[in-house]
């Protein structure tokens, strides 16, 4: 029987990372449902990635986390090029000296580790990799048959793995979407007071905007939206200071003022702001950059947790249209989907969404409807119990 759990992410703790937010909220979830978890992570790599938040005190509030649990942060020596592989043998070694029911790791090399030394091991796989140290691993994996749970985070991710990796066929395997705490949600929220304090007033339409920066985000088209609807307001939240430095003077140059950037907003905070818009954004573009700079198209098999915030808020989306957010959005029915590139097709749909309160309704009623398949217990709860 499962009691206690190692659970092996690379992400600082705490830090701004969506990775961040995933691994607490998974936790949080895991020790609500009575097991006693340790989480291993790295309190190196956010620092490099200028990502982490060094002066939190809390860090169970940051992310409002309800369940304490066992953080552990795993010093390593950092070496370039190979940092990923000494902490991912630092962690077997820490698993190793200490007992442990089930290692549930979103690290490829833990992972096999602990599964070639016959630990119960569940790989949680975020994204297609192609280094060959990667595939060899993945490979080496999949052939042991050692796996006791293999998950991917879409139904298109796994048909994409299925096809180069064939013999995964054989892995029990769980897609598990990303998720939501929707008790953060059921707080109550005074909508105009906050708007009041971000100093919009009660005929402002306000368009909003949570997440990253980086290329392929869509910040360039929301910059281009806010020129070309000045009577709306556009509010975005995120990004790293010379980020948003280097937009404020855009817009100071560009003479674009309705459009304000409010810089990071930590998870256990950000549902007040969502639910102080009128409309939400889901801009992806094709170009997607992550957070170590690397080019990918993860618009391929991406399940982004924004996606489930936005969702709860009870405001409408507009969301750029990719295949696989059909998994869980649908067009006219909790979302509003257009061309990622085609910025005309956005202003209609601002246009008419803003003339068309009916729809707004209809859109937000089954949004925060569906949302509720997707909460961090639930995916807590049937991963266990499809473990084997």
């Amino acid at each position: 029987m499962v009691k206690k759990i190692t659970y092996v992410s690379r992400t600082t703790i705490p830090s701004r990372s969506a990775n961040s937010i995933h691994v607490m909220k998974m936790c949080d979830a895991l020790s609500q449902e009575g097991y006693k978890i340790s989480l291993l992570t790295d309190p190196i790599i956010a620092k490099k990635m200028d990502s982490n938040e060094p002066e939190i005190i809390d860090d169970y509030k940051y992310y409002g986390a309800r369940h304490h649990f066992k953080i552990i942060k795993l010093y390593y020596p950092w070496i370039k090029k190979v940092n990923g592989i000494i902490y991912s043998i630092y962690s077997f070694f820490w698993i190793k000296r200490r007992k442990t029911d089930l290692v549930f790791s979103r690290d490829l090399l833990t992972a096999f580790l602990c599964a070639t030394y016959d630990y119960k091991v569940i790989y949680e796989c975020h994204g297609i990799s192609d280094s060959y140290f990667d595939i060899y691993i993945l490979n080496k994996l999949i052939k042991y048959k050692k796996l006791n749970m293999f998950i991917s985070i879409s139904n298109e991710m796994y048909k994409i793995l299925l096809h180069r990796y064939p013999e995964i066929i054989n892995i029990n395997h769980l897609t598990a979407h990303d998720g939501v705490d929707l008790n953060q949600f059921g707080e109550s929220v005074k909508k105009y007071e906050i708007r009041e304090n971000l100093k919009y007033t009660k005929k402002d339409f306000v368009i909003g905007y949570t997440g990253s920066l980086m290329n392929g985000r869509g910040i360039e088209l929301i910059i281009d939206l806010a020129e070309k609807l000045q009577d709306y307001k556009f509010f975005v939240a995120g990004g790293r200071e010379f980020e948003i430095e280097y937009y404020n003077e855009y817009k100071k140059r560009e003479r674009i003022n309705n459009i304000f950037f409010n810089g990071f907003i930590p998870n256990g905070k950000i549902v007040k702001y969502l639910s102080a818009c009128d409309l939400l954004l889901m801009p992806y573009q094709k170009n997607l950059t992550s957070a170590s700079g690397i080019k990918i198209n993860n618009t391929k098999w991406m399940s982004p947790m924004k996606m489930f915030e936005y969702m709860a808020s009870g405001v409408p989306i507009v969301s750029s249209y990719f295949r696989v957010l059909e998994e869980v959005l649908h067009h006219n029915h909790n979302a509003y989907f257009v061309d990622p590139e085609n910025i005309d097709e956005w202003i209609h749909a601002i246009k008419q969404l803003h003339s068309d309160i009916k729809l707004r309704k209809k859109l937000s009623e089954n949004a925060r409807h569906d949302v509720t398949n997707y909460t961090w217990l639930n995916r807590a709860q049937r991963i266990i119990y499809n473990l084997k």
